[in-house]
C-alpha cells in the first residue's frame, strides 16, 4: 500500500547453537523458544521501554539492545536480567567479544567496549 508505514521496526532474531533457543523481537516485545524441548523460555517479555534493535547470544547469556539507549544482559534459560547499561545513543548492534567483554555500536559507527562485571557508573555512560 503506497504511503503506508510499518507499525514495527526491523525484527532482530538469533539462535543459540548450544541451548537450541531461538529468540526474536517484535517491537519492544521479546520472545524465546527452546526448539529442542518445544517450550517457551519467554512467551512475551515487555520489560524493554522501546523497540528492540539487537539480540546476541553468549555462552551463558544474551544481550538485548533497544531504542531506549539501553543494553541488558539476560541469563540464558530463565532470561533474568543480570546487568543493564544506559548509553548515550540508541543501540544498533551489541555483541559479545569474549567471556567478559561485549561491544555496542550505533548507526553512526561509534563502537564502545564494556566489561560484563562493570557497573554503569564505571563504564562512564549516563542516561
Amino acid at each position: 500500500m503506497a504511503g503506508a508505514k510499518p507499525d514495527l521496526p526491523c525484527s532482530p532474531a538469533a539462535i543459540h547453537p548450544q541451548t537450541h533457543t531461538v529468540a526474536w523481537a517484535a517491537g519492544r516485545f521479546l520472545f524465546a523458544l527452546n526448539l529442542e524441548r518445544g517450550e517457551w523460555e519467554v512467551k512475551r517479555d515487555d520489560s524493554c521501554e522501546q523497540p528492540i534493535r539487537s539480540l546476541e547470544f553468549g555462552s551463558s547469556s544474551w544481550l538485548v539492545g533497544d531504542d531506549a539507549k539501553c543494553v541488558s544482559m539476560r541469563r540464558a534459560g530463565n532470561w533474568e536480567t543480570v546487568g543493564k547499561w544506559r548509553l548515550r545513543k540508541k543501540v544498533t548492534s551489541a555483541l559479545f567479544a569474549g567471556e567478559q567483554t561485549f561491544l555496542v555500536a550505533d548507526k553512526f559507527g561509534e563502537v564502545r567496549q564494556f566489561e560484563t562485571k562493570q557497573t554503569q557508573a564505571e563504564s562512564g555512560e549516563t542516561g
